[in-house]
């Protein structure tokens, strides 16, 4: 490789840990976070992050790199970060489809 690394030394900071219901990332020995999933609909996976009850009910939305978040009461768009405007409207109507499960899963979580 020329740097005089090995091509399995990877950095702490590059460990990714993943599962069914969470994704974990690892910097050093701090753990950065949980996203529980609440659901997944096609590509889609609808998730909360556990550290941010301070905020009013709402979901993450990812698929590949992109990812919004829409308040649940009422659904609205809060976020964006990569989804075009055809399918962002999409995503929103499944929100809305699923309100009262995702609501339900941010209370059962967030106590609120």
């Amino acid at each position: 490789m020329g740097n005089g690394k090995s091509p399995s030394a990877i950095q702490p900071e590059q460990l990714v840990l993943v599962n069914k219901t969470r994704i974990v990332k690892l910097c050093g020995n701090c753990q950065l976070g949980d996203m529980p999933t609440v659901l997944r609909i096609g590509p889609y996976r609808f998730h909360f992050y556990s550290r941010e009850g301070n905020e009013p009910p709402h979901i993450h939305v990812t698929r590949e790199e992109m990812e919004a978040k829409f308040w649940l009461r009422p659904v609205s768009l809060a976020s964006n970060h990569g989804f075009a405007k055809a399918e962002l409207v999409r995503v929103e109507k499944l929100v809305d489809e699923h309100c009262q499960k995702l609501l339900d899963a941010y209370i059962q979580t967030h106590g609120r």
